[in-house]
């Protein structure tokens, strides 16, 4: 008898358990407790434009982006190094592009956050390779990535800070397979996720670079 109420006691208490989390999961999927509040700041587009060389042409060119309150501080910059006109080396295999370096530096933030840089051509004679040999990270991990973006795949490098001081310096080329006859865009943009309470934000810089045949 006394076994048999232990077992008793033992379904009663699992039962409690269990209750409590199916109700919980029910009201979640029937939106009763909705998802946390998101909150969506869109920095304005910033856009560089470039009339495209016949020739290797050395550019040195830096557009920002940036993002501040009176809580967070976020800026990502891309440092257009260079133009190849049939470059040997690869990606380009006798292709002509241009380099770029993207830095990301982020102040503030307490708590949960992440942050993601994507990378799309808008067009199919272009493609988007990120050099995973020279990436870092600062106070930060990088949890995912794809190295590799085109018009119908998108490039991408996402970041796990473990400070309220983080950043990312990543090199990049930008390859074209046309012969100096069409014009090429590439839309760079940073998500920077983040709690703030109750409020999940996320902060969206994007950079528009603009290549004129």
């Amino acid at each position: 008898m006394v076994v048999s109420s232990k077992r008793k006691l033992a379904s009663i208490t699992l039962l409690s358990i269990i209750a409590p989390i199916s109700l919980l999961a029910l009201f979640r999927i029937t939106e009763v407790l909705p998802e946390p509040a998101t909150e969506t700041i869109l920095a304005d587009i910033v856009i560089w434009s470039y009339s495209r060389p016949s020739r290797d042409f050395v550019i040195e060119e830096t557009i920002k982006s940036i993002y501040q309150n009176a809580q967070v501080s976020v800026e990502v910059g891309t440092l257009v190094s260079r133009y190849f006109e049939n470059a040997p080396e690869l990606p380009f295999d006798y292709r002509d592009g241009i380099t770029f370096r993207v830095t990301i530096n982020i102040d503030g933030i307490q708590g949960f956050s992440s942050f993601i840089l994507k990378f799309r051509p808008n067009d199919t004679n272009a493609t988007l390779y990120v050099n995973k040999t020279f990436l870092v990270a600062y106070n930060a991990t990088v949890r995912d990535m794809q190295q590799i973006g085109t018009d119908v795949t998108e490039a991408f490098i996402k970041v796990r800070p473990s400070s309220s001081l983080s950043g990312l310096d990543a090199h990049v080329y930008w390859v074209f397979d046309d012969e100096n006859f069409e014009n090429h865009q590439l839309r760079v943009s940073l998500e920077v996720i983040y709690s703030e309470g109750s409020i999940l934000r996320k902060m969206v810089l994007p950079i528009l670079l603009d290549v004129n045949a």
